[in-house]
């Protein structure tokens, strides 16, 4: 891990800022605006939000990179319910992306999240 990188949980105060970062890594992406900064403003108040997981990348001191976990269940074809974690959305400022912070993002974060599932 390069030495200007901190990859560290959010802090609430952070909570903004980080809406505006995703807002900006998703905007007129996959079609025209977005909503992942919604998506993800929402999500922080559902019970099911892993906020052990909601981690941000920091890189000289900027907040360049986030993403959030939350609890899921998966139904199977007879009817039962499987407990699985979800993540996303990886947000990555422009002018970061492409460069590896999202994919060490989830790799860090994958290994903690794996630490907190419950197996059923």
């Amino acid at each position: 891990m390069e030495n200007n990188i901190i990859i560290r949980l959010e802090n609430k105060e952070e909570w903004k800022q980080v809406e505006n970062l995703t807002r900006e890594a998703f905007w007129n992406k996959y079609h025209p605006g977005c909503s992942e900064h919604y998506i993800l403003h929402k999500f922080r108040k559902r019970s099911d939000f892993v906020k052990e997981l909601d981690y941000v990348v920091e890189k000289d001191g900027e907040v360049i990179a986030h993403i959030m976990y939350c609890n899921s269940k998966i139904q199977c074809d007879n009817g039962d319910f499987v407990s699985v974690m979800t993540f996303g959305p990886v947000s990555v400022l422009p002018k970061y992306q492409g460069k590896g912070y999202g994919s060490k993002l989830i790799k860090f974060t994958m290994g903690k999240a794996k630490k907190l599932v419950v197996v059923h």
